[in-house]
């Protein structure tokens, strides 16, 4: 279950599975909770871990594993977790000889594998790209041990699609190679394979063939992730106003607030459709919860920075004051409002 947030991670720059993969996260850290849930000295550290994650508290969470590791260095579970926790942190030496052990300690398991590899990918996109060649193999060598162990790991596919894609052909990569994975993930998740296919295609700037993959996402998925990713991709081909009713359509099937600050956002930093951008910004405020990823500042900011795409003054700065009462340190509402003085 975790996997997928570390397919997030590890291998997109781009929005695919964030909001799933953090929810699905969570939900993974709450089963821990409940699981470990006990009086007992080993079972309550457990506990306070999984809290750890749950709260995104990664630097507690290594901490407390280490602790309990101390005394409990047989427990791979919480060896995984400290691993986990090092990644959060892009602590990647760190996390890598975690998982190096734990591929020795547990070899059938095509997870570890995955994100063994996952961990030395990312430590390779870190350095040079001169130093990051010696990490090749390697990477190769985890994710296909983790496809052999696990034909239907989507993650692991994923991971050979950004790989491929982004590896040098000298070094064996390109599209050909990244389009078969894509291929094989289709014919395990229809959904994904189009989402993959979308993103290859993005990647090697054929907008219309990657349109098309995502639309067929939207169409054969309709899940909140699909509309964001097509949302996204509008975006990043300069049409906001698309990527604005693409996110209209997908707040047709799906409740989700997060969907009215995104509007929001778009009209702010695109200078487009600002009424429908007010609007969605206020719909945000009004049914905001702790379920929302962002606070109320982030809504204020964008309101004053539509407002003052409108060279409305006055109401620009009632709503970066909004802003700032609510984080006084918050500073890039602090940067606006200077912009706003000088209008």
């Amino acid at each position: 279950m975790i996997s997928k947030y570390y397919s997030f991670v590890f291998f997109s720059g781009d929005s695919y599975l964030k909001l799933k993969a953090r929810r699905i996260f969570k939900f993974y850290c709450f089963l821990s909770y409940l699981i470990c849930y006990c009086t007992s000295v080993a079972q309550t550290s457990k506990t306070e871990i999984a809290r750890a994650l749950l709260n995104e508290e990664y630097s507690v969470a290594e901490s407390k594993s280490l602790t309990f590791l101390k005394d409990h260095s047989d427990d791979l579970g919480i060896l995984e977790t400290l691993g986990d926790s090092y990644a959060y942190q892009e602590k990647w030496d760190m996390a890598i000889e975690v998982y190096t052990s734990l591929v020795d300690l547990e070899p059938q398991k095509a997870n570890l594998h995955y994100k063994l590899g996952a961990s030395l990918a990312m430590k390779a996109s870190s350095i040079s790209k001169l130093r990051a060649v010696w990490y090749v193999s390697d990477i190769k060598k985890a994710l296909k041990r983790a496809l052999a162990l696990d034909p239907h790991h989507i993650e692991a596919h994923w991971a050979f699609v950004k790989f491929y894609l982004a590896l040098p052909e000298v070094l064996g990569g390109g599209r050909e190679k990244a389009l078969w994975y894509a291929s094989s993930l289709a014919s395990i998740s229809p959904v994904d394979g189009f989402l993959a296919k979308g993103y290859l295609y993005k990647y090697i700037d054929d907008p219309k063939a990657a349109e098309l993959n995502y639309v067929k996402a939207v169409q054969m998925g309709g899940s909140l992730l699909c509309y964001k990713e097509l949302s996204n991709f509008y975006l990043s081909i300069h049409k906001p106003e698309k990527a604005m009713v693409t996110l209209e359509k997908a707040l047709e099937f799906h409740r989700d607030n997060q969907l009215h600050y995104q509007l929001g956002a778009i009209s702010a930093d695109h200078d487009v459709q600002a009424q429908k951008g007010i609007a969605s910004l206020n719909s945000y405020i009004k049914n905001h919860n702790f379920n929302d990823e962002l606070a109320l500042e982030w809504a204020y900011l964008r309101l004053a920075q539509i407002y003052k795409n409108e060279n409305n003054k006055s109401l620009a700065l009632l709503y970066i004051g909004n802003a700032l009462s609510k984080n006084p340190d918050f500073s890039l509402a602090l940067e606006e409002k200077e912009l706003i003085l000088k209008l």
